[in-house]
């Protein structure tokens, strides 16, 4: 990824300031996770979230306009990638790269040399990115039923009905099906 990381950005990196850039995120969140027919956590998540003093959340902004956030948990030996969303539009400008490294340049600075960077397939594009960093692939186990279980549900025309819902409406309905699913 030096090649990426060697190219200069338009846009500024910084820390999450107010309630207001929190909302902010949360729409891109949403929009984000829409796009992968995925469950969204509620809005009070990411506020409780982000009154903890262990959640970092890093935003791009450029022109006063957030293009990309990331959060992650900081524990006392080790941070963990946890959340990470772009506007569909700015991809091409690596966001989520520059955003990982910077929290990796502080992690190193400050004493941090670990790093989780969470779970997901071994096909998933998301698999790649995390590659690309050099990460070391552990296994999680998991029950072959329930992948099976989970290949047809991601292929359901529920799951595509859900992909097509407003996004104000996507917290409410993934809170039901959340308590549905657990």
């Amino acid at each position: 990824l030096r090649h990426i990381l060697k190219r200069k950005y338009s846009f500024t990196i910084k820390k999450i300031n107010n309630l207001v850039e929190l909302a902010q995120i949360y729409k891109l969140y949403i929009q984000n996770l829409k796009s992968k027919k995925n469950l969204v956590f509620p809005f009070s998540f990411f506020k409780e979230i982000y009154h903890s003093d262990k959640a970092e959340f890093l935003l791009a902004k450029e022109n006063g306009v957030i293009l990309g956030f990331s959060l992650f948990l900081n524990y006392s030996k080790h941070s963990h990638y946890y959340l990470s969303a772009v506007k569909f539009k700015s991809r091409n400008k690596n966001i989520a790269h520059y955003l990982l490294w910077k929290k990796l340049q502080d992690n190193y600075s400050n004493g941090i040399k670990k790093m989780q960077l969470g779970g997901t397939s071994k096909e998933s594009p998301l698999s790649v990115f995390k590659r690309g960093w050099g990460a070391k692939a552990m296994p999680i186990y998991l029950i072959t039923e329930v992948k099976k279980a989970n290949q047809k549900i991601k292929k359901s025309k529920a799951r595509s009905l859900y992909g097509k819902l407003p996004l104000f409406i996507l917290p409410f309905v993934s809170k039901i099906l959340w308590k549905k699913v657990l």
